[in-house]
């Protein structure tokens, strides 16, 4: 040990937190800072002298000390919450950096979901962009994607349901291709839809064009035509699979966005397995309810659903977004500041060319408040941008004393303003998601451990 570090007078971090529990006749405890995201594995006769420690005993194995120093899980006595939060908070970019656009070149959709947040705003009307408008879109776009940060960028097309006007699609395509290089970064193009008007001429531009497409699915036919379905409110099943059949025909790379409601929840893991088995998407991204108000049972089900739905993902190399964004942090111990990338990271254009951070705020001039002309200053120096833009749990005090903190980004932004008027309020689902996956990535991480650590007793992940 550092014989300046020896001098010193210890305390827990104040975001020190610990797991115990008996695995295999093994007394096991893990002791983990929610904000440096540090974890260390002890086994049977090693807790009593961790014990000895976090009780205020520094001079009984200092080379136990200097381990949990290290690792940030007991501090310096003079070292305030603030002290520790700030060091971390260090890394955050405090303005706005553009790494992924949305246009919404269509707010028309053909379906009538039940669910939908788009329709159930009140400010929606259907409206589509004049094609001319496109090349100015696109100028914008790139030029913040130049000015940002962030090293890579991601263009999305969105709506409504984009493809009703497949010449403004393919004109968004075209200009993104022609603008690509500006950037010198890579760019990632992806188009949302719902499936519709995705024949082989649709298919075969987007393979020649290097665009993913993310199709809206919740399952198989009983489950997914319960809540997706037209304006007449038949069923949308075989739109879906005729599209991801075309899809695949052309090799376009496919991803599946689900959203989980009271009537498949409980299905979810096996909805899962249907779609990796039916479908061979890349990616699942499950989406949670937006705008319906917080239920605690859903909430609850939710949760466990999506952490079983991720062991099937895991185990058939499938990659499931919604956890493994957070055991991403996890794993690198690099904080998840953001959930939503509109905290900071997105803009939206609507088909007037009206500019905002949230697509579920279209049409409302209090969050789209510029427009394409708009230079990347202005941007930056919005004030609803840059409010959004420090949107984290680590400028929340309510989230300090979490122990998920560290893989939380803090939910949606939107809905916790239509809960309560503003965005600084808890997302009520994020938190028990966030604890349950923390939990759970905990436990796992040992069982992978588990063969060192019997050898070892100690281990620092």
């Amino acid at each position: 040990m550092d014989v300046e570090v020896a001098k010193m007078d210890f305390k827990p971090s104040s975001f020190l937190f610990s797991f115990r529990k008996e695995i295999n006749s093994n007394d096991v405890l893990v002791l983990y800072s929610s904000i440096k995201l540090k974890k260390l594995y002890f086994l049977n006769d090693n807790i009593p002298n961790v014990q000895k420690i976090l009780n205020g005993d520094f001079s009984s194995n200092q080379n136990l000390v200097d381990l949990l120093y290290d690792n940030g899980l007991i501090v310096e006595k003079s070292i305030t919450a603030s002290n520790e939060i700030n060091e971390v908070k260090k890394s955050l970019l405090n303005n706005p950096e553009i790494e992924v656009a949305y246009i919404l070149p269509v707010t028309a959709c053909n379906f009538s979901c039940k669910y939908c947040f788009v329709e159930g705003n009140k400010n929606y009307f259907s409206d589509s962009m004049d094609i001319n408008l496109i090349p100015s879109v696109l100028e914008f776009i790139f030029n913040n994607f130049k000015s940002s940060k962030r090293l890579e960028s991601k263009l999305v097309t969105y709506g409504g349901e984009p493809l009703l006007r497949k010449d403004l699609v393919f004109k968004i395509i075209e200009e993104a291709k022609r603008r690509e290089k500006e950037i010198n970064k890579k760019l990632n193009k992806l188009i949302i839809s719902n499936g519709t008007n995705i024949d082989g001429e649709v298919c075969k531009y987007f393979s020649s064009n290097d665009i993913k497409v993310a199709i809206s699915l919740d399952g198989p036919k009983h489950l997914n035509d319960i809540n997706r379905v037209t304006k007449k409110g038949s069923g949308t099943f075989d739109i879906a699979m005729k599209a991801i059949t075309n899809l695949k025909k052309f090799k376009v790379p496919l991803t599946i966005s689900s959203t989980i409601t009271e009537s498949n929840v409980d299905q979810l893991p096996e909805i899962t397995s249907w779609i990796i088995k039916n479908v061979e998407p890349l990616a699942i991204g499950y989406n949670i309810l937006i705008g319906h108000g917080y239920n605690e049972s859903l909430a609850n089900k939710t949760s466990k659903s999506l952490i079983k739905s991720f062991e099937i993902s895991r185990l058939n190399g499938v990659y499931e977004d919604t956890m493994m964004r957070k055991l991403e942090a996890f794993v690198s111990e690099e904080p998840y500041f953001f959930n939503c990338a509109a905290t900071g990271g997105q803009l939206v254009v609507d088909p007037k060319g009206r500019v905002g951070l949230c697509h579920g705020f279209y049409n409302n001039s209090d969050f789209f408040p510029l427009d394409i002309f708009s230079s990347t200053e202005e941007i930056k120096n919005n004030k609803v941008f840059l409010e959004w833009s420090k949107r984290t749990p680590f400028n929340m005090e309510e989230c300090y004393p979490c122990e998920a903190i560290g893989i939380c980004g803090g939910g949606c932004p939107y809905n916790v303003y239509l809960e309560r008027g503003d965005i600084w309020g808890l997302d009520k689902f994020n938190c028990i998601h966030v604890k349950d996956a923390l939990e759970w990535m905990i436990w796992d991480l040992y069982k992978i451990m588990e063969p060192r650590l019997l050898k070892e007793n100690v281990v620092e992940i």
